[in-house]
């Protein structure tokens, strides 16, 4: 599985996704490419700047979103959740 983690990771989070056998990117995409490039990861890693809006999530086949710290107002939720997308988030 495809993670992108589209505001930067923790390099000890990263270590541990690749250990378990993730292939992790934390190229930071800006959010005008997020819409054509986001059908190429199966998870998507986000902190406060980047926008999961409704078309973000429309256009990739996510399998689940991830918002590392706290909150989740930058993710449109009743999108995700009409998509059958989990939003889980790690404070």
């Amino acid at each position: 599985m495809r993670i992108l983690a589209n505001d930067g990771l923790d390099s000890a989070g990263i270590k541990m996704l690749e250990m378990a056998g993730f292939d992790i990117s934390t190229e930071k995409i800006p959010q005008e490419e997020l819409i054509s490039r986001i059908a190429a990861f199966d998870i998507l890693v986000v902190r406060r700047a980047t926008k999961v809006t409704a078309a973000v999530l429309e256009a990739g086949n996510l399998k689940l979103v991830g918002r590392a710290g706290a909150g989740t107002d930058n993710i449109d939720m009743d999108r995700a959740r009409e998509l059958g997308i989990p939003v889980v988030n790690t404070p």
